[in-house]
């Protein structure tokens, strides 16, 4: 049998592949959670009866620049 170097994956290393791919996953996804919550929060403040130009331009900087993706979910 000619295998030229290459070993199959067991299975324990394709679990610890793919929980390491999760917990990659989760922390981008608590950043966007977090992202978002502050857009909330900025909202909220621009919505007051005395907005604050400083609020209204971090909203816009943080809405900018999130990625498309976050939007859809």
């Amino acid at each position: 049998m000619v295998t030229d170097g290459f070993k199959p994956k067991t299975q324990k290393s394709r679990y610890d592949g793919l929980k390491s791919y999760i917990d990659i996953l989760n922390g981008a996804n608590t950043g966007y959670l977090a992202t978002i919550k502050r857009i909330e929060e900025l909202y909220d403040r621009m919505t007051a009866d005395y907005p604050k130009y400083e609020d209204r331009v971090e909203f816009d900087r943080l809405c900018n620049n999130m990625p498309p993706e976050v939007w859809l979910q």
